[in-house]
């Protein structure tokens, strides 16, 4: 119980049953979510899942079902002794009863970073303010732009947000390396296409790249490569051989992602279908210091509003905007110091401080 005490003395707390650190680098999937028996919502978005300097804070509460609590976590840490090798930190408290809400006055998160703005959710998320008020439990959302926090403040007239921007990992070499070839690089865990499974999927099917951008690119000057870092479907990877200025490299690892993309030249975001939310991928771009060429969205607003790239409305402004990186050497040096410029303060390291004054002041 001392532990618990500690862990409340500021009156926050971010979640009343205890937390994991698992370092995302190997266990990005892995997050263990128990709804308890009390104020159950069984809300898809109760993900509680914060991003940190290379971990995943993951919360927890307990299991719906009396007495199967400390099976549950004595299950989940023998999947961590299993990992043990690949995991930074974790620590866990193990309750037999739930605090008093009265007198802890917690604060408890939701870390929302693909809404679906749908009624639904709404309900689902102005119940679980409502079923802590009875305790005196403070809650709020942790969302990734302004336009999100107007949409959920609007729709969940008690909620209070905090903008926390999506971010980059920071890796070691801060050295490009020389290439005569101006890269294009596109990663994403899946790039589908045609009778592939995933092919209609917002974020992994590749029509619009593949029928729209690829054909025009075949006019622009042979010193300019497309490479797509993608587990890349059977029909997508038999199109892309077609083009040949195009090259494949299999799906990487976060670190080893992040390394390469400093060896490229801009980074592009050939999707049309607007999430309305913010895109890690962008940041990931970002951290590499490279400019941007993406269609006009409210996912790629940052590029606009902070001058990182070229927003476009069709697939023959996309390729004259590469077109124009490659040629004015003085426009793509404008953009890469206006991306340099807002990358700072957008690393996992420094958004962690950042949440972490905000929510546990």
């Amino acid at each position: 119980m001392r532990k618990i005490l500690e862990l409340n003395k500021k009156r926050n707390v971010i979640s009343f049953w205890g937390w994991l650190r698992i370092k995302t680098d190997y266990l990005p999937a892995v997050t263990f979510i128990f709804v308890s028996r009390v104020n159950a919502t069984n809300m898809r978005i109760y993900n509680l899942a914060l991003y940190s300097a290379q971990v995943r804070v993951v919360l927890f509460k307990g299991t719906r079902f009396r007495g199967t609590d400390l099976i549950v976590m004595k299950l989940m840490i023998m999947c961590l002794f299993l990992y043990k090798s690949r995991i930074s930190s974790y620590k866990a408290l193990i309750l037999t009863s739930l605090p008093n809400f009265a007198i802890k006055t917690p604060r408890q998160y939701l870390h929302i970073d693909d809404p679906k703005y749908s009624q639904e959710e709404y309900n689902r998320i102005n119940d679980w303010i409502i079923s802590g008020q009875k305790y005196g439990t403070k809650k709020g959302l942790i969302l990734t732009s302004q336009y999100t926090s107007s949409q959920y403040k609007e729709n969940c007239p008690n909620v209070d947000t905090i903008i926390i921007s999506q971010g980059y990992t920071r890796v070691q070499n801060k050295i490009r390396k020389s290439t005569k070839d101006f890269i294009c690089v596109y990663a994403s865990p899946y790039l589908h296409y045609g009778d592939d499974k995933l092919s209609k999927h917002s974020t992994w099917g590749a029509q619009s790249l593949i029928d729209d951008i690829l054909p025009l690119s075949l006019v622009l000057p042979k010193d300019i490569k497309f490479i797509f870092i993608a587990n890349i479907g059977k029909c997508a990877k038999a199109k892309l051989l077609t083009f040949p200025n195009v090259r494949t490299i299999d799906y990487l690892e976060i670190a080893e992602y992040s390394e390469f993309l400093k060896q490229c030249s801009v980074g592009i975001y050939p999707r049309t279908h607007d999430h309305k939310r913010r895109i890690l991928k962008i940041f990931d771009y970002v951290g590499a210091g490279i400019p941007i060429v993406t269609y006009r969205l409210e996912d790629t607003k940052d590029v606009d509003d902070y001058n990182l790239g070229i927003s476009v409305t069709n697939p023959k402004a996309f390729i004259d905007a590469i077109r124009s990186l490659f040629f004015d050497s003085s426009l793509y040096e404008k953009f890469a110091k206006n991306v340099r410029e807002f990358s700072e303060g957008k690393d996992w390291e420094s958004l962690t401080r950042e949440l972490e004054n905000r929510i546990l002041p």
